[in-house]
């Protein structure tokens, strides 16, 4: 199998940090450094999920995108609503980092600003397999800040790459916990290819991984479907097996020693059965 038809895993770096950052430069430095060491110890396809704002959110956003990640945006309003806490020169900014953003979300519409930005920061939590954050280690300044949101990816026990926002030296917490590799995906990307030249339709242009994914499993399905309603219509039968001996001995009044034995039999089978259509 080619790597261009494996079916790449999908991982997500979220971030959090400071909107004001004393050294830009060396906080853009580490953070590209954080960055190229998750792609380069997990493979497969990275996106970046920020929202958006003047300080460690733009030299995320900004050096995930020159790095070739996908970056998501969540904001915590509305923009129209969210331009408000902006200056007219830091939203062109704003505005022009957006437009580079494959996908722009609103996290919450929350009555309260505070609580909105803290919904933001809980989501991108929620939403990524790794937290990286530019944090000095004081606590929250405001309701949603950097320290709650940590708090929050701790408490949830989410992989963390802290950057200090003063020196820009690197610390990491239960990076151990991220397996990085999906069990499943991997057994789909080295099903058997189709032995046969037919490909499933593709009428939206999905990428060829996508295309060949979906024609390996389609071919295991078609293949071990026979397989599996015999291991089902089996298991029923002996089901029906056992309950007729059952019901029999009772009608009957037969109490023969082999037929409890035989009864067991016939659950045990259906059990072997049952296990072997699990795997």
């Amino acid at each position: 199998m080619s790597d261009s038809s494996a079916f790449p895993q999908f991982h997500v770096v979220g971030f959090t940090g400071h909107r004001q950052v004393s050294d830009a430069a060396r906080i853009g430095a580490a953070i590209e450094t954080a960055l190229h060491e998750l792609r380069s110890t997990t493979p497969g396809e990275w996106i970046a999920l920020s929202s958006i704002a003047a300080g460690g959110d733009s030299l995320f956003a900004k050096t995930a995108i020159t790095a070739g990640l996908s970056w998501h945006a969540v904001l915590p309003l509305p923009p129209a609503e969210f331009k408000k806490d902006f200056s007219e020169q830091d939203w062109k900014v704003v505005e022009s980092l957006l437009a580079e953003a494959e996908v722009v979300h609103v996290s919450a519409e929350a009555e309260a600003r505070d609580d909105a930005y803290l919904d933001c920061g809980m989501e991108t939590v929620n939403g990524c397999d790794v937290l990286l954050a530019v944090w000095d280690g004081a606590p929250a300044r405001g309701k949603g800040g950097t320290a709650e949101v940590i708090a929050y990816a701790r408490e949830l026990g989410r992989p963390l790459v802290i950057i200090d926002a003063t020196t820009g030296e690197i610390s990491r917490e239960n990076l151990e916990k991220f397996a990085g590799l999906d069990a499943d995906l991997r057994h789909f990307n080295h099903l058997p290819a189709p032995a046969t030249t037919w490909t499933p339709p593709n009428p939206f242009a999905a990428p060829e991984s996508v295309v060949a994914l979906q024609g390996r499993v389609d071919h295991a399905a078609t293949h071990g479907a026979p397989h599996f309603r015999r291991l089902i219509v089996l298991t029923v039968l002996l089901h029906v097996v056992a309950t007729l001996v059952a019901a029999a001995s009772l009608a009957f009044g037969w109490h023969a020693l082999a037929l409890p034995w035989a009864k067991l039999l016939c659950l045990l089978g259906a059990l072997a059965v049952a296990l072997v259509f699990r795997a």
